[in-house]
């Protein structure tokens, strides 16, 4: 039997074409990994802005219970002050029929 080349017309196996599909399954390979790499990346930054804004989200929440107890605080003086005020102008009313 006689042995064919490597580049002989028949030959089972194409080195060259083979070549290519290597480099450029290599070529895939860097640009998949690439990808990923960016990937990643991004969830990074996503997974800090997240942490960021769920603490930004706290502390707004944190800060309108504050300014909610004070309106509540400043409203239940207000009532007070006003009953007083009430209280007080009966009494003038009172006085004022007496005179």
């Amino acid at each position: 039997m006689s042995e064919q080349s490597d580049d002989a017309p028949g030959s089972l196996f194409d080195f060259a074409m083979i070549q290519t599909l290597e480099s450029r399954a290599i070529e895939l390979s860097n640009n998949f990994n690439t990808a990923v790499e960016h990937l990643q990346h991004q969830a990074q930054q996503m997974s800090v802005a997240t942490l960021e804004a769920g603490g930004v989200y706290s502390a707004s929440v944190r800060q309108l219970s504050n300014e909610l107890q004070a309106s509540t605080t400043q409203t239940v003086e207000l009532i007070s002050q006003c009953d007083e005020l009430d209280k007080d102008l009966v009494q003038l009313g009172e006085l004022a029929k007496q005179m």
